[in-house]
């Protein structure tokens, strides 16, 4: 009997600390839930202030989809003038071994019926050389032009499928990260590359262009020879796909506004396709560089 009740009450006491312990480990759990509830709700917060600021350079897109070289700052007019200064003795220097090799000297049929047509290509590639500034503003202004009509034509402002995927965007990574802090990060991640991705691009095309435009009389000059001929045509054509390739960004989110109010996309089918548009700017560079290639003689 005696050792019975010193069982029982042994029981009695490992249950109470048990329970004791339990409920210890439970409110020292719900704390950590609430602390860990708090940091959630503090990184909701942060991030809709980062991507409210960030959307704020969506008001000034349609600037950035028209952003060209401007070709009377001091430093690109400086370089271009440089350039075209270096290759003018050039060309004169190659027009005259050309001539006297066609006048005084005897060679081949082949090197002379070469010289005859080399010679009046370097004088006319001499004269677009020194044209540089007036044919890329020409190209620029054409691009812009064609650019500014087509956004003319969006059904409603170019940034609110960019806004409304945000915006959408943003509800599911509140659902996310109050569950997992981790799946906060990853959804905000996505987000943070869906929203600049567009920007990044355009920043890219300007910076390319600025490259092909310095050397645009380089371009022009390695095209004039046929041993050099390769070169100079894939600059060219570089020059001329990156110069519209405004055009074809501009067509993508009108097309893009277009078949939402034709087709009357609501709810997750406008956020599909409003994700599709993000993905078709980011990529279209790559898509053109591809399918576009040798169209110049």
């Amino acid at each position: 009997m005696k050792n019975k009740a010193i069982k029982l009450v042994s029981f009695v006491a490992i249950a109470l600390i048990l329970s004791t312990s339990s409920s210890a480990m439970g409110e020292r759990a719900m704390n950590q839930e609430r602390i860990e509830l708090g940091w959630r709700t503090i990184f909701i917060d942060i991030m809709h202030w980062v991507v409210s600021n960030i959307m704020g350079i969506y008001d000034d897109l349609e600037d950035f989809i028209l952003w060209n070289p401007p070709l009377g700052h001091e430093n690109i007019s400086r370089i271009l003038n440089s350039v075209i200064g270096i290759l003018q003795p050039l060309y004169v220097t190659a027009i005259l071994i050309t001539g006297i090799y066609l006048i005084f000297l005897s060679g081949s049929i082949k090197g002379r019926i070469y010289a005859r047509n080399l010679l009046p290509r370097l004088i006319i590639s001499m004269f677009v050389v020194s044209l540089s500034f007036v044919i890329l503003q020409l190209l620029f202004n054409i691009s812009y032009s064609i650019t500014e009509e087509i956004l003319k034509r969006s059904p409603v402002g170019i940034t609110q499928i960019f806004s409304d995927v945000t915006k959408q965007s943003m509800l599911l990574f509140d659902s996310a990260t109050l569950v997992s802090l981790e799946a906060g990060h990853i959804f905000f991640l996505l987000i943070f590359t869906i929203t600049l991705g567009p920007f990044i691009i355009l920043a890219l095309r300007y910076l390319i262009l600025v490259l092909f435009t310095l050397i645009f009389p380089i371009s022009i000059f390695l095209y004039t020879f046929n041993f050099s001929r390769p070169a100079g045509r894939i600059m060219l054509e570089q020059t001329l796909i990156w110069t519209f390739m405004q055009v074809v960004f501009a067509t993508l989110i009108v097309i893009t506004n277009l078949g939402i109010s034709v087709m009357g996309l609501h709810g997750d089918l406008r956020i599909i396709a409003g994700i599709i548009v993000f993905l078709l700017i980011v990529i279209s560079p790559l898509i053109i560089l591809f399918l576009i290639r040798r169209f110049l003689p």
